[in-house]
């Protein structure tokens, strides 16, 4: 009886374990993307109520990623994409954390970094994306990569417009000609091209998201 006792404990206690670690895994895959290992835009919405002032916001956008696709291939695009988000997890701290938000699109916070510091970080991982070797996938060697790189401090005010004030700069980098970076508040102008003018601006899904 003994005996018998001990293994339904036993089994039971495994059955128990084992789901456990299922639910933990199911958990862990429903917040991090696939491709890249990074976590997710899930998990960023998860973790943006918790940012506070004296953290930053950068928007990471690939240039003409469409291009990287339609010419060399979905496999280099998917290599480019997990390349990337390689290097800016590189680039980070401990307590930053770096996410792919949305196709050729990765964001990024910051904790506790001086205002000063925010257009440095970014510039620095603008550097690596674009130093990075060319990719190779299905016998395909891809083209060099650069990023347009938007971003934003949080203050005392909503982190919507944190956001919406790190889209705008990463908007008027590629309005400008894109590879390059914009820190909201700090930069005069873009680092390529012409600023384009924020009144002329359609509202994108982003904004239309945050109006409602």
């Amino acid at each position: 009886m003994h005996a018998v006792g001990f293994l339904i404990t036993a089994t039971m206690l495994t059955s128990r374990v084992a789901l456990i670690q299922s639910t933990t895994r199911y958990r862990a895959e429903a917040h991090q993307d696939a491709l890249t290992g990074l976590a997710n835009r899930r998990q960023f919405e998860l973790d943006l109520p918790f940012t506070q002032p004296g953290d930053a916001l950068l928007l990471i956008d690939l240039d003409h990623f469409k291009r990287v696709n339609d010419e060399y291939g979905h496999p280099v695009g998917d290599a480019v994409l997990r390349a990337v988000g390689q290097a800016l997890t590189a680039e980070l701290r401990g307590r930053d954390r770096a996410y792919r938000y949305g196709g050729e699109e990765f964001a990024v916070i910051l904790r506790r970094v001086p205002p000063a510091e925010v257009d440095r970080v970014a510039r620095r991982m603008a550097r690596t994306v674009a130093e990075l070797p060319p990719v190779q996938a299905a016998g395909v060697q891809g083209p060099p990569v650069t990023v347009s790189v938007g971003g934003a401090t949080f203050g005392l005010w909503s982190r919507t417009r944190t956001l919406w004030d790190a889209d705008e700069a990463l908007y008027t980098v590629k309005g400008a000609g894109r590879n390059g970076v914009r820190i909201a508040g700090q930069s005069a102008a873009p680092s390529t091209g012409a600023a384009r003018g924020s009144g002329d601006r359609p509202a994108g899904p982003r904004e239309q998201e945050l109006q409602r």
